[in-house]
């Protein structure tokens, strides 16, 4: 990883992203997972961060999962995590006021899920046509996957 960007101040490795945009944007969200902002400024986080592993470790990952574009990345990454699929659509969606995906029918702020505990719980949701999915174990899916990704694959 000897490459380094020049267009996002002292953000210069995938490194310093992950650590200081994923990781941070995460826990900003975990401190109000009702909160529609901090949803979708991980999301895009989150999502956007496979174009700067790509940047950075296209040798490797090219070398270690035989992948030789980023469209092909990105599918992996959809195959090997499908948390990707919704969180891709959101930041793809929210970032061009919507996206072409087609899983996501809608998303929303919901309330009444019953707890861990049995008290009422909120939760921003996402509804594809077979299931309902909460946003936050969505995105937990795929830092841990980030996470393992950059310890076992390059």
């Amino acid at each position: 990883m000897s490459k380094e960007a020049y267009k996002s101040f002292e953000i210069r490795t995938a490194e310093h992203y992950f650590n200081q945009l994923v990781l941070q944007s995460f826990e900003d969200f975990k401190k109000n997972i009702l909160s529609s902002k901090s949803a979708i400024i991980c999301a895009v986080f989150v999502w956007h961060f496979h174009e700067w592993m790509w940047a950075q470790s296209s040798c490797e990952i090219k070398v270690n999962l035989g992948i030789k574009k980023c469209n092909e990345f990105k599918n992996y990454l959809y195959k090997e995590c499908p948390s990707f699929l919704i969180v891709s659509e959101i930041a793809n969606g929210s970032k061009h006021f919507n996206s072409d995906g087609k899983m996501i029918n809608h998303t929303s702020l919901q309330h009444g899920f019953v707890g861990m505990t049995m008290p009422l719980e909120s939760h921003l949701i996402i509804k594809t046509p077979d299931k309902i999915y909460f946003f936050v174990n969505e995105l937990r899916a795929c830092i841990q996957y980030w996470e393992d990704f950059m310890k076992d694959k390059i």
